[in-house]
C-alpha cells in the first residue's frame, strides 16, 4: 500500500490538473467565439473543451471507488474528501452541460453530440445518495429536469474501509444493485451492441444461403451468361450465372464468419 497521504495527495494533484486544463479549453473557446472565427474553428474548441471536461470529471467518477488500501483516519479523511467532491461535481455537471448544448445549438450540431452516456455518473451519485441523502434527493431532481442520467442516486453506496487483509480493493465502477464493482463502460456497450452484431450476421448469413443457392439452382438450370462481380476484394469472371451467384455467396460468407470469429 501507497502512503496514505501521498496516496490522498496523488489523487487530488491529478484531479486538479485536469480540472485546470478544462479551464484552460474553456477561455480559449471563449476567445475564438469572441472573436467571431470561423464555425469550424469554434466547433474545434467546443470539442476540445468538451474532451478536458469529460477527462476531469470522469477521473473524480473513477476515483470516488479508489481508495487504495486506506484504514481508519486516512480512509475517513480520503472518504470526506471523495463525497465533498462529488457534490461539488455533480452540482458543476448541470452548468456544464446546459453550456455545452446551448453551444451545441448555436453551432448547429447533432442533437445527441457530448451527451452523457447512461451511467457515467454513477459513483458520485450512488455515493453522494449514501452520505449525503438530502442532498442528493435535490440534485436528483435538478438532473431529471436537465435530462441527464440519475441512475447512482437510486442506488447509494458506500465504499467501506479495507481490511487487514484486503490491501487492494477493486477499481471499478459501483454496480447498481450494489453487488460490487460494475463492468466498464466498453462492456456494457459491447453488450448493448451484441443483438444488433447478430441481427445483422444473421442476415448476411441468410444472404450468402441464397446466393449459394441460387448458384446451385441456376448450374442446374444451365443458365449461361457472362458475369463478372467485384465484391469485397473478389474478382470472379464466369460464363454461367449459377457460378457467380455461388461466387457471392462463398465471399459473404467468408467474411460473415471471419467477423463472427472476431468477436468469440
Amino acid at each position: 500500500m501507497a502512503d496514505p497521504v501521498e496516496f490522498t495527495r496523488s489523487q487530488n494533484a491529478r484531479i486538479e490538473a485536469l480540472h485546470e486544463e478544462y479551464k484552460k479549453r474553456s477561455e480559449a473557446y471563449v476567445t475564438v467565439v469572441k472573436a467571431r472565427s470561423p464555425r469550424d474553428v469554434q466547433v474545434s474548441a467546443l470539442v476540445a473543451m468538451s474532451t478536458a471536461g469529460n477527462a476531469y470529471y470522469r477521473t473524480v467518477e473513477e476515483t470516488t471507488l479508489d481508495r487504495d488500501g486506506l484504514r481508519g483516519d486516512d480512509f475517513e479523511s480520503w472518504l470526506r474528501d471523495r463525497i465533498g467532491s462529488a457534490e461539488s461535481v455533480l452540482t458543476g455537471l448541470l452548468k456544464y452541460y446546459a453550456r455545452i448544448r446551448k453551444e451545441r445549438s448555436r453551432l448547429k450540431l447533432p442533437a445527441d453530440t457530448f451527451e452523457p452516456s447512461p451511467g457515467v455518473f454513477q459513483n458520485m451519485q450512488a455515493l453522494l445518495a449514501a452520505t449525503r441523502p438530502e442532498a442528493a434527493i435535490g440534485l436528483r431532481e435538478r438532473f431529471v429536469a436537465a435530462t441527464l442520467p440519475v441512475t447512482g442516486f437510486d442506488h447509494p453506496y458506500k465504499p467501506e474501509p479495507c481490511s487487514a487483509q484486503q490491501t487492494r480493493p477493486d477499481h471499478g465502477l459501483h454496480s447498481p444493485n450494489g453487488s460490487g464493482p460494475a463492468q466498464s463502460s466498453g462492456t456494457q456497450h459491447m453488450k448493448t451492441a451484441m443483438p444488433l452484431f447478430f441481427l445483422i450476421v444473421g442476415m448476411f448469413g441468410f444472404l450468402a444461403l441464397v446466393c449459394i443457392g441460387g448458384g446451385i439452382y441456376a448450374i442446374y438450370s444451365k443458365a449461361f451468361a457472362d458475369s463478372t462481380f467485384d465484391l469485397l476484394g473478389f474478382h470472379l469472371k464466369s460464363g454461367h450465372v449459377g457460378v457467380a451467384f455461388i461466387g457471392i455467396g462463398l465471399a459473404t460468407a467468408f467474411y460473415t464468419t471471419k467477423a463472427v470469429l472476431k468477436k468469440i
